[in-house]
């Protein structure tokens, strides 16, 4: 009760300032990924931050806008690498992230097609016939 009224003294935006201002004190990154021909958000896409030495710190998929947001990150300098099926996996550069800032990185996914191995078929036996007095089902080799 004591708390509701100590808080009940403050003003919407003063809340909303102090909520700012506890956010941005946090490092964040900030990946938008867009579809390579037409430029859409690609929505469902597996984003990775990456440190300089290529350990994936973290992950996320993307929400409708094609955003992934990386928060409560150390300072430092990172990638990010988005995987998707049907799409190339793009790795950016290298980018810094700064105290008290939002690092954002713009990702264009381009069509890839997937690759499948070979399909080898092998068959045995000779050609078919139908036995009228097994039915439809009752064929087998000739011979």
């Amino acid at each position: 009760m004591r708390f509701s009224r100590a808080f009940s003294c403050h003003s919407y935006s003063d809340v909303f300032w102090l909520a700012f201002r506890l956010m941005s004190m946090h490092r964040q990154g900030l990946a938008r990924v867009l579809d390579g021909e037409d430029s859409r958000p690609v929505f469902g896409a597996l984003t990775y931050l990456v440190d300089s030495e290529g350990t994936v710190l973290k992950n996320a998929l993307t929400d409708q806008l094609g955003r992934a947001l990386f928060v409560g990150l150390e300072a430092g300098a990172f990638r990010v690498r988005v995987e998707m099926i049907g799409k190339a996996t793009v790795e950016t550069d290298l980018f810094q992230v700064a105290a008290g800032a939002t690092a954002t990185q713009d990702v264009r996914l381009e069509s890839s097609a997937i690759v499948l191995e070979g399909l080898q078929v092998e068959a045995e036996g000779g050609r078919c016939r139908v036995r009228p007095s097994q039915g439809l089902g009752g064929s087998g080799p000739v011979g």
